[in-house]
């Protein structure tokens, strides 16, 4: 079975766009400057929340899901999408300096994408290879890197208090981020999973057994079909040259532990997380292990019921839904509350 079709409902998205007149033409039309450095590994190109840089603020960097992405599209003469926050950070833009970093070898404004808006060359009409190629642990966690230790050198950053957040797939890169680099005060750590990636197919397939969307039989030919995967993944990590899918490297080195990580970081960490979260179900069990560190650097914020995009999802005795809300205002309440 192939694995893009066996995976695709696991791909960590977390994805929210936010309309806009169509008058907004760049991101300054936003009120975003864009940035342009040369890191260690790869030209960075990133926004910031700010058009005038006259007032000094802290740093609030914010690492997306997955996907190829551009942080704004214009889909249409009416309307223009903002994809790179998930949520309302104009409420704290006198406290902050917002921070994204684009996507390899995606723009940071575009005009094409497919209908999944993930955003298309022009000229091939694909996702860029170097995208796919780029799409990797390390060179996520040394571009963030890079920009940090890029910021706090400027004359307009308060670089006292430096907060890195990440959902989905960006909580594997703050994980990792906010263990190496020092100028970090602040790691927030949203829907992540502390185990990696490629567990959570096996625990979905004994989940989908017990709630009986599928037989035993069924979930054991599945998570055999998934050790034979995962082998052959493991045995080419380097692996590149799937097109328009994650690749063998994306997977494995995603799906290396982060808890060594997490255990590492010694500044404030925020874990914010979904109980129905197949994803996240681990994030239970993280107060053991700091505990066991004797480390008191953990706020966890279990939302109950809430899926991995954080909507409280309520379904009846059938299993048929009968409730979604979407919670990100209240956990983004929590979260900037905390950081006060």
């Amino acid at each position: 079975m192939k694995h893009q079709v066996l995976l695709a409902n696991l791909l960590l998205l977390c994805f929210v766009c936010f309309s806009q007149p169509s008058s907004k033409n760049s991101p300054s039309d936003f009120g975003f400057s864009v940035f342009k450095i040369r890191g260690k590994v790869d030209s960075i190109n990133f926004i910031v929340s700010d058009t005038s840089f006259n007032k000094t603020k802290p740093i609030f960097l914010f690492c997306q899901g997955s996907l190829p992405y551009s942080l704004f599209y214009k889909e249409d003469s009416l309307h223009t999408w903002q994809q790179a926050i998930p949520f309302d950070y104009k409420k704290y833009l006198n406290e902050y300096n917002f921070i994204v970093i684009s996507k390899p070898g995606i723009p940071v404004f575009s005009t094409t994408a497919d209908k999944n808006y993930f955003y298309i060359d022009p000229m091939t009409k694909q996702v860029p290879q170097k995208y796919w190629t780029d799409n990797y642990l390390d060179y996520y966690v040394n571009s963030a890197n890079d920009v940090i230790n890029y910021l706090v050198k400027q004359k307009w950053v308060d670089k006292s208090k430096v907060v890195i957040a990440g959902v989905s797939q960006g909580s594997k890169v703050v994980s990792k981020l906010g263990a190496i680099n020092k100028n970090i005060t602040h790691v927030i750590y949203l829907a992540g999973n502390p185990l990696g990636r490629f567990d959570q197919n096996i625990r979905q397939q004994r989940r989908d057994a017990l709630l009986g969307k599928i037989t035993s039989e069924q979930a054991q030919k599945n998570i055999d079909s998934l050790y034979k995967l995962w082998n052959e993944m493991v045995a080419r990590p380097n692996d590149v040259s799937s097109i328009n899918e994650d690749t063998y490297k994306t997977w494995t080195t995603f799906s290396k532990p982060l808890l060594p990580y997490l255990l590492k970081i010694s500044v404030p960490l925020f874990v914010g997380y979904g109980t129905s979260d197949i994803t996240s179900d681990y994030c239970d069990l993280l107060p053991l292990d700091f505990a066991r560190l004797g480390k008191r650097n953990l706020t966890l914020k279990p939302y109950l019921d809430c899926d991995h995009n954080f909507s409280k999802v309520k379904f009846d005795k059938a299993g048929n839904e009968i409730l979604r809300e979407d919670m990100w205002h209240k956990l983004t309440e929590d979260f900037f509350n905390w950081l006060k």
